[in-house]
């Protein structure tokens, strides 16, 4: 299996070739320019695995994503790496998510709202040693341009029979005096679960209930070293707000009603 020393080595290798392929084409005519794909190749660093405020891995992990984009359109793949065999993948990974998608934008709507964007898309989550964990899902995600950048989410896992909705917003400001090249960003998500989501087993029964689960705040610091390159470090805080299910997860190890994490991110755009 593929190993984070093998995704950093092919990362810059591909970024490296991206780089320079967009300085061949760089003169290119602005008609072509539109139909040339966009590939983005991301890689994170984290304290901690924190999906909607629940922990997926207690230690610490590398997240890969790449991606390729055109008119809208998008197929990719990210991945999880376990760098502690904390939940038994010691250099592996142990989660694949592969999507596809396409966003649309309706401009021009006035000075409140500008645009709203409708983004629709489908999820694989493979687990190489854990495949009765795989399945799919479905998600619809719209969101405005407007005053702290408001929208929400619905994910449906189509082989598990259950839902669960994200609201969120944010603000991201651009540090005075750094030519808009350092932005501090903000975001806040509110997550809601259907029954079969929340349920956490026969010994918390009472985690079966549609329920607002968690709120999660993430802030950062991102730098754009150039155009097609940029890091960021950053910060999450999730606080689970139903009690049942708060109680469950605080007797798993080292996760808590409270949960933080820190980390940094480079990114690659071509």
């Amino acid at each position: 299996m593929m190993n984070w020393k093998n995704l950093l080595c092919g990362t810059i290798v591909c970024a490296g070739v991206g780089l320079m392929a967009q300085e061949a084409e760089s003169s290119l005519p602005s008609s072509e320019d539109s139909w040339r794909p966009e590939v983005k190749l991301s890689i994170d660093y984290k304290t901690r695995y924190l999906s909607k405020g629940k922990v997926c891995n207690h230690d610490r992990t590398m997240f890969g994503d790449i991606s390729l984009s055109l008119k809208g359109a998008y197929v990719g793949i990210w991945n999880a790496f376990d760098l502690t065999d904390s939940n038994g993948y010691r250099n592996e990974t142990e989660e694949y998510d592969f999507y596809a998608g396409y966003s649309y934008t309706i401009g021009d709507l006035g000075d409140a709202i500008k645009s709203i964007t409708l983004d629709g898309s489908w999820w694989y989550y493979r687990y190489p040693s854990a495949h009765s964990g795989d399945s799919w899902e479905l998600c619809l995600n719209v969101s405005l341009e407007t005053f702290l950048s408001p929208g929400f989410e619905i994910w449906y896992d189509v082989e598990n029979d259950f839902a669960y909705i994200g609201l969120y917003g944010g603000y991201d400001f651009v540090i005075p005096g750094t030519d808009d090249k350092l932005t501090w960003n903000n975001k806040a998500e509110l997550w809601w679960g259907s029954t079969r989501y929340n349920y956490c087993g026969e010994a918390y029964p009472d985690t079966y209930k549609n329920a607002i689960f968690s709120l999660v705040y993430d802030t950062g610091l991102t730098y754009e070293i150039t155009k097609n390159i940029s890091t960021s470090v950053f910060g999450e805080i999730c606080w689970l707000l139903d009690d049942d299910i708060r109680e469950y997860h605080k007797d798993k190890r080292r996760s808590n009603a409270v949960n933080c994490l820190v980390g940094a991110n480079v990114t690659f755009k071509f």
